[in-house]
């Protein structure tokens, strides 16, 4: 979804164009209501998150602007592999739709054996904006073949056997050991290739409304392509179950007006 666009359109709607945007910072719970502990993180497998269905609210300065959906739909055939579906789609709240409408959807089609992704699919409805796109990653010829679904266009970039999507990448991080501090992943987007860093940052239990004090896992994530960064940085809370469901998370955008975003697990 394009957020900055999005929110530009909820300023004008609420007349608060002119108004300070909230501030980039740390998550506001990084430490309040937090009990450090070296907990043990089970180890996780995907097919412990078949059939994940997930619906989040995207907040912004205290409002609802947005709904996502993180749905692992489970084992598909793909052009005769199996694999793994999962699916994110993105839509504006209520009211909000009747001004700016945006029906976004994201879907990952993860090889069931090596948990490599085998295609990208991009579907954008934002206003009176549409496009689609289509990743195919060709791991014998070492390549992704870019493909616009809207204009027509393709473009190949070589890529290694590791590289990922970015859903993909999500994946692969939530069912690693978690036995290092750190983890680095390769992701490709628009043929594009990023350098994706998730740090592990706290592990303990964190007092959570709708949830008691649930084990918890707080991860940063930042990324980059070659010289360019991401327009800011995540944090992620985890629970620290085998499902690893992402709990909320935060985005600092450096972006005018934006400033910070929360996703909050619905209860």
């Amino acid at each position: 979804m394009n957020m900055k666009r999005l929110l530009l359109v909820l300023c004008l709607i609420l007349n608060v164009s002119c108004v300070r945007r909230e501030a980039m910072r740390l998550p506001a719970i990084y430490d309040r209501e937090w009990d450090d502990s070296d907990i043990t993180i089970p180890k996780s497998e995907m097919a412990d998150l078949i059939d994940e269905s997930h619906l989040y609210k995207i907040r912004w300065l205290g409002l609802t602007v947005a709904e996502a959906e993180l749905e692992n739909l489970g084992v598909e055939d793909y052009k005769g592999k199996e694999c793994y579906h999962v699916a994110i789609r993105v839509r504006t709240h209520k009211v909000l739709s009747l001004i700016f409408k945006v029906r976004d959807e994201f879907h990952s089609y993860i090889d069931r054996d090596t948990l490599k992704p085998l295609a990208y699919i991009v579907k954008r409805r934002e206003g009176g904006y549409n496009s689609e796109s289509e990743m195919i990653f060709d791991y014998e010829n070492n390549k992704v073949i870019y493909s616009s679904l809207t204009d027509g266009s393709k473009k190949e970039i070589k890529i290694e056997p590791d590289y990922n999507d970015f859903i993909s990448c999500f994946y692969r991080f939530r069912v690693s050991d978690f036995d290092k501090d750190s983890y680095i992943f390769k992701a490709v987007q628009r043929a594009k290739i990023w350098q994706v860093d998730i740090e592990i940052i706290k592990r303990g239990f964190l007092e959570m409304r709708g949830y008691g004090t649930p084990k918890v896992i707080l991860v940063k994530i930042t990324a980059s392509s070659g010289e360019e960064k991401a327009k800011g940085s995540a944090w992620i809370w985890f629970s620290g179950d085998e499902k690893k469901v992402p709990l909320l998370g935060q985005f600092n955008v450096d972006i005018p007006i934006v400033g910070t975003v929360r996703i909050v697990l619905k209860s």
